[in-house]
């Protein structure tokens, strides 16, 4: 992943814009205050499908990383492969800057 993807994850985070794990992301999606879903690549399959099932059942969007949780860590200061962004500008850019090194 990108550098400027994880500086701006580490900014959501300290803005108090970022939910992590699954449980409290489940209850994030549930209280429709999330805007965007993140799983890391290192996750398994089931909670993957987890996470699939509360982006169409909420029609929200899920961005599968080309990264682990220690790359989460590592931004965040939290090892975790569940992530909610709950502002929609914060989810708005980092779905741009994901999609940007899709393309590449």
């Amino acid at each position: 992943m990108n550098n400027s993807f994880f500086r701006l994850l580490s900014l959501c985070m300290k803005a108090g814009k970022l939910r992590y794990g699954l449980e409290t992301v489940r209850s994030t999606v549930v209280k429709n205050e999330a805007f965007l879903l993140l799983t890391t690549g290192d996750l398994s399959s089931k909670t993957i499908k987890e996470v699939s099932y509360l982006a169409d059942r909420f029609s929200l969007p899920h961005l599968k990383l080309n990264a682990n949780m220690d790359d989460v860590d590592f931004a965040i200061g939290k090892r975790s492969g569940v992530l909610a962004i709950t502002e929609e500008g914060f989810s708005k850019k980092l779905a741009e800057i994901h999609n940007e090194m899709e393309e590449i």
